[in-house]
């Protein structure tokens, strides 16, 4: 057996867990390394989006307008509203979309195709259009002397109707240009898309939910733990797991005031074991055979493997005195550390 697996064998890792959130991936379409991986979790965890019965997100899914005003509505926290009558022919009573339509329109987000007479609630989106709704939907008019927008693209013309709601989208990087510095206002938005601007709004408009955010986080990092205590743990898919945790966290960390001590005290407590976690990642990769060019000698980088373990084991202390709670996991963390860190100074010895 090699010092990886001997020393997995002879620590509980299992100890480690954190919470007992359930630790299953989001979507089977939407993998760790997915760019919009962070907005498709958050709005998922916040029931905006749901997927497909076949436990697919519809990641590359053209999404209509009736689903696109149902998550807009759900992302700016207005309720459907029942009872009232719609205006537009082709959304008749029965109907799924019936009362988010008519919710819509009485709000002022929404205003009918064309003559106003059809809502034409199976046309796909564009991203102008969805911007457009996006906006109206969180109060912001683009138009107002409030903001200054200075960033154009050149599919931007001034007269165009949709400019002042892309060009709002650029000015506080909700959106960004392709290479060639163009928006595409008529491009079709798929339900990653869409899942992508309407994060980047909340975000940008402190939207976010602080105690969501720091659910969220622990989440992945309970799943990395679950990873670690598997009889061979993949070490990569437990590293991306604790990065997505930290990105939460630094999420969160924006969202608190900064006169809230308490729940800073709790977010701040919460990276360090991120931290910690991330580390005793780091000592269990070093303590991977590590081969020459030639492919004749092989070492372990016990050194690195004991300076990672005393990182974790110190951001680990940092974490419980900022916050008590987490002691426990800190202590286990804690004992991890140096249960590796002992076993590395034992093998270096005997080398």
């Amino acid at each position: 057996m090699n010092i990886h697996k001997k020393v997995i064998s002879l620590l509980s890792l299992s100890a480690l867990c954190l919470t007992p959130l359930n630790s299953q991936a989001y979507f089977t379409d939407i993998g760790l390394a997915d760019p919009h991986y962070t907005a498709i979790g958050y709005l998922k965890e916040t029931g905006v989006f749901k997927g497909y019965q076949d436990g697919s997100f519809g990641r590359d899914k053209i999404i209509n307008r009736a689903e696109a005003l149902k998550v807009i509505l759900a992302s700016a926290e207005i309720s459907t509203k029942t009872g009232l009558n719609s205006k537009f022919a082709d959304v008749p009573k029965g109907i799924w979309f019936h009362d988010v339509v008519t919710t819509g329109a009485a709000e002022g987000i929404v205003s009918g195709d064309g003559n106003g007479t059809n809502f034409v609630p199976g046309r796909t989106v564009n991203k102008a259009e969805f911007m457009k709704m996006l906006m109206k939907a969180f109060a912001i008019d683009p138009n107002s002397d409030a903001f200054t927008l200075t960033k154009t693209a050149s599919d931007l013309p001034d007269n165009a109707w949709f400019t002042p709601y892309m060009k709002f989208a650029l000015q506080f990087n909700i959106m960004r240009t392709d290479a060639n510095n163009n928006t595409q206002p008529a491009r079709e938005l798929t339900r990653a898309g869409a899942a992508q601007l309407i994060f980047n709004t909340m975000h940008k408009g402190q939207g976010l939910s602080p105690q969501d955010l720091l659910n969220i986080g622990e989440r992945h990092l309970a799943t990395a733990y679950d990873e670690l205590n598997k009889e061979t743990p993949d070490l990569k898919v437990a590293a991306v797991l604790v990065a997505l945790a930290k990105n939460y966290l630094n999420y969160a960390d924006e969202r608190v005031a900064d006169s809230d001590t308490t729940n800073q005290n709790i977010v701040y407590s919460a990276q360090k074991i991120s931290n910690a976690t991330e580390d005793l990642i780091k000592s269990l990769v070093h303590l991977t055979t590590s081969v020459s060019p030639a492919g004749q000698t092989a070492k372990y980088d016990f050194d690195e493997v004991i300076a990672a373990t005393k990182r974790s084991w110190a951001f680990a202390q940092e974490a419980r005195e900022l916050n008590p709670k987490s002691e426990a996991s800190a202590l286990k963390i804690q004992d991890l550390s140096k249960n590796i860190a002992d076993k590395a100074r034992e093998a270096k010895s005997s080398q």
